[in-house]
């Protein structure tokens, strides 16, 4: 399940970037009887020069993204890092900083809850130049932003703790987030398309297709830090895209197969799947 609680946590950690891996692409052999090229391409020239009616197209199957993992109220923290960054205590949007060190910092701390991060790793990393006593003042003024932004009528959120010279995610929170949930549900797919579920599996494909919204916290694109896991979390949207697509396209669904593939182009406009 997406849901965890921060505890367990590793003592210390340079750079926050702790997945878990996911299944490789699933065996096409066992994904049916694939249309010949010239077959996919009459059909796909017949259904762009057909109007789209209302409800789902012949052939299609009516399956609809698994929401039973969304976040509610009852979760302490949703951390939406697909696309612009969002994030929610209990239900309620933090009105956070939009610039400033100390948002940079709750990202670099959020992207793996589960690490302590010394606070001369955060110093070294974000005031590179600074001398000690001038860093840490700097740290200390930005992380009381960002405290001060976490104040809700219910009080602090205890999201950034101190504790033995480092920072970490307070434990015992209950922290939902999209990357996560986007990774068990392209899992789940891949489990169920290798058995030959495909209905199972293009629910799953749907429900982690929805999810990504965009790129890995795309309103950071020059933080060095997370450019890896950015741009594995994007192969991981390819494969998921071309899977889906080709699911619809077994069933019948050249709609739905060219729907995917155009909101595959938005993402990766040189993806040759795609454009075939």
């Amino acid at each position: 399940p997406a849901r965890r609680r921060a505890g367990d946590r590793a003592t210390t950690a340079n750079v926050p970037n702790e997945r878990h891996e996911v299944d490789g692409p699933p065996d096409r052999s066992t994904a049916g009887h694939r249309p010949s090229p010239a077959a996919q391409d009459r059909a796909i020239d017949s259904a762009l020069l057909t109007p789209r009616s209302h409800g789902p197209p012949p052939g299609s199957i009516p399956v609809t993204p698994d929401e039973s993992e969304q976040p509610t109220r009852h979760v302490d923290i949703a951390i939406y890092y697909l696309g612009p960054f969002r994030l929610l205590l209990r239900g309620q949007s933090a009105d956070l900083p939009s610039g400033g060190k100390g948002i940079r910092i709750l990202k670099y701390l959020l992207a793996n809850p589960r690490r302590s991060v010394p606070k001369d790793v955060l110093i070294d990393r974000f005031w590179p130049d600074a001398d000690a006593d001038t860093g840490q003042r700097n740290l200390h003024q930005a992380l009381y932003s960002v405290r001060k932004a976490l104040r809700t009528g219910e009080g602090e959120f205890q999201i950034v703790v101190y504790d033995n010279g480092a920072y970490h995610v307070g434990s015992g929170l209950e922290i939902w987030s999209d990357v996560e949930e986007y990774e068990r549900q392209a899992r789940r797919a891949r489990q169920a398309h290798r058995a030959g579920r495909f209905d199972e599996a293009m629910s799953h494909y749907l429900a982690a297709e929805a999810l990504y919204s965009g790129d890995y916290l795309e309103d950071s694109p020059y933080e060095e830090w997370l450019l890896g896991e950015r741009e594995r979390l994007r192969l991981l949207y390819v494969d998921v895209a071309d899977s889906l697509s080709g699911l619809r396209l077994e069933a019948g669904d050249i709609h739905g197969a060219l729907e995917v593939s155009q909101s595959l182009l938005q993402h990766e406009p040189c993806d040759e799947t795609a454009h075939r």
